[in-house]
């Protein structure tokens, strides 16, 4: 706003993402924020609603990049050890890019308000996980018995999924989900993930980004 072309006197139009904004009146710093309709206009948002914004952005790797704690679900007593090894996998994968970090169970996360100051990677489903089943009505991902659902429907039993996502508790922070198939697959570069993984043969279905609001695109 303080190049010497600029003529204050006259009005300024600036277009961001194909929304123009005609300014008639403007200062040296302003803000700009995308409304409900998907419209750039001038000012801070009001609103409370997700926004993507710098530090929950996504995609996937962005929630690995900054402090995040890997938490194992104990929400099924015969599921605990499984869970718990391949959060042990996970740790050994990010050991070897010189990634320290922790693996808990669930039920510290309220007790210790882990989320206040980490993201969150979940393991495993709504059953397993309870700190994926209290936080899971404000996802854009839904489980049935059989299915799961994100812009398509899967077969629960065949797919896993990974996501990223602001936590609905800590919008500041991020919750990682990782619904595995049967093996240990780590993706990065999107917000979200669908796939299966047979005999080593990896299929996938569904992967992309949420809108700017965080929901899932048209």
């Amino acid at each position: 706003m303080k190049h010497p072309d600029l003529d204050r006197d006259q009005q300024l139009e600036i277009v961001i993402n194909g929304s123009a904004i005609v300014l008639d009146k403007y200062s040296n710093g302003m803000d700009f924020h995308i409304s409900k309709d998907s419209l750039w206009v001038r000012g801070k948002p009001t609103e409370n609603g997700l926004i993507k914004k710098q530090g929950t952005e996504g995609p996937f790797l962005d929630g690995e990049t900054e402090k995040f704690l890997l938490i194992y679900g104990t929400g099924k007593a015969d599921k605990i050890d499984l869970l718990k090894k391949i959060g042990t996998l996970l740790q050994n994968n990010y050991s070897k890019s010189d990634i320290e970090v922790k693996l808990v169970p669930d039920t510290l996360v309220e007790k210790n308000k882990l989320a206040e100051t980490n993201n969150l990677y979940l393991i495993g489903s709504p059953e397993e996980n309870i700190y994926l089943k209290e936080i899971l009505p404000d996802l854009p991902l839904t489980f049935s018995k059989d299915s799961l659902k994100l812009k398509g429907t899967y077969s629960r039993m065949e797919t896993g999924i990974q996501m990223i996502y602001p936590n609905p508790k800590q919008v500041d922070r991020y919750v990682i989900i990782d619904k595995y198939p049967e093996n240990l697959v780590i993706f990065d570069v999107a917000d979200y993930f669908i796939y299966s993984l047979k005999d080593g043969e990896l299929d996938v279905h569904e992967d992309g980004y949420f809108d700017s609001n965080w929901q899932v695109g048209k």
